[in-house]
């Protein structure tokens, strides 16, 4: 049992919330800085009996560090994202270029060039690339390689244009419209007598297996809304978690 006010480690518990869908924890640590953590990951790291602080007690970075073919060179405002807070830094390339990190990409190996690898690899003819850190051409943006779609056909696998201007340079009215159609056809396929509390708790249960089975869950319907032969109900019955590799039972 996790409570407010305990303290695990280095982490005092301040107040309980939810994050991204998931039961979680604000928690303040012995060196001052502020974060939130899921139920599950408090529960796992004490189980396991890990040491439990915000990051404070890694190997801190100090001033003219190299980092591969980056060297540290002053320290700037930390960036802040998700309710985590990072040290941010300014660092200077062999090529002579300028660029920024956070501390975890640079402690993980994850950072070290401006990106001239790269380019390198281009001119010297090498196609084969697997990205960690790619430029998009509309925006001009160096991000990490999760901030692009998908494409075994380009060099890298990875589209041209990040998530952001693809998505900008759609169509959004056929978007808008799908979108629409799509929210509305599954709030149609509610019964009107349906507590909404049951299926709430069905998406709940889902975060919790994904944390528990470390992998990414739907929760669909098993006769599909849109049918031939019948017409399937958004209700616990016909519900059921999956992901590529399994389908689960349904719920009764």
């Amino acid at each position: 049992m996790i409570d407010v006010g305990s303290k695990y480690g280095k982490l005092t518990i301040t107040s309980e919330t939810r994050h991204k869908g998931k039961i979680a924890f604000e928690y303040v640590c012995d060196c001052g800085n502020t974060g939130i953590r899921t139920k599950s990951t408090f529960k796992r790291a004490i189980e396991k009996e890990s040491k439990l602080d915000c990051g404070c007690s890694r190997k801190s970075i100090s001033i003219g560090e190299k980092f591969g073919k980056l060297t540290v060179i002053e320290k700037i405002p930390n960036y802040t994202k998700g309710g985590k807070t990072r040290g941010y830094w300014k660092l200077e390339c062999e090529c002579g270029n300028f660029t920024k990190s956070t501390s975890d990409l640079l402690w993980s190996g994850k950072k070290l060039s401006c990106g001239c690898v790269q380019k390198e690899h281009y001119e010297r003819g090498i196609t084969q690339i697997c990205y960690l850190w790619k430029t998009c051409p509309n925006c001009e943006r160096e991000m990490w390689h999760t901030e692009f779609g998908k494409d075994p056909e380009r060099t890298g696998g990875l589209k041209s244009l990040c998530r952001k201007c693809n998505y900008e340079i759609k169509d959004k009215s056929k978007v808008a419209t799908a979108n629409f159609i799509r929210k509305k056809r599954i709030r149609d396929s509610v019964p009107d007598d349906l507590d909404r509390s049951e299926i709430d708790a069905i998406h709940d249960v889902k975060y919790e297996l994904q944390e528990q089975l470390r992998v990414e869950l739907n929760v669909d319907h098993i006769y599909p809304l849109i049918h031939d032969d019948f017409c399937g109900l958004t209700i616990p019955i016909n519900l059921a978690y999956f992901n590529n590799f399994f389908f689960s039972s349904s719920f009764h």
